[in-house]
């Protein structure tokens, strides 16, 4: 399962399966993949966000504290600080002006986008689906490992 969405107030939502890397955006030479994304707005979006929540609350979800301990004072200001260093090298990058001069981008920002109203239908695997057969024993050996109070 790969399922992505940016839900935004439970108003919007952007679905798909793109990765956050520079060759799901194109801005790689020497590969891209391609993903597609789709916006929506509606009545949709409240169901893709129940799906969320589905996910969010199973108990298969591993909180990210299992993952990364406990950090240093100051660890956080210094993350921000390689993120804002890693913004102003890239915002004269090839992609970004692509990205700035894009169609999209301008009739983003006046406001002017195109919405083609439409029916909808969200498909998704519950997250319980991978516990059936050989699944089940990958899970086992994950949550033993990453978060041993978790059990299935």
């Amino acid at each position: 399962m790969d399922n992505k969405a940016l839900i935004a107030d439970n108003i919007a939502v952007i679905v798909g399966g793109r990765n956050i890397a520079d060759e799901y955006f194109h801005a790689r030479r020497d590969f891209s993949f391609g993903d597609m994304d789709i916006p929506a707005i509606g009545p949709i979006t409240p169901i893709v966000s129940g799906f969320f929540d589905e996910y969010w609350n199973s108990r298969l979800a591993v909180p990210v504290q299992a993952f990364v301990g406990r950090q240093p004072p100051g660890a956080l200001d210094d993350a921000r600080r390689i993120f804002a260093r890693h913004a102003e090298a890239t915002a004269d990058s090839a992609y970004a002006k692509r990205l700035r001069e894009s169609g999209l981008m301008q009739q983003l920002e006046a406001g002017k986008l195109p919405v083609a109203w439409a029916r909808g239908e969200v498909l998704f695997d519950h997250p319980e689906k991978t516990l059936a057969g050989s699944c089940r024993k990958a899970w086992a050996w994950f949550l033993a490992t990453i978060a041993p109070e978790t059990s299935l």
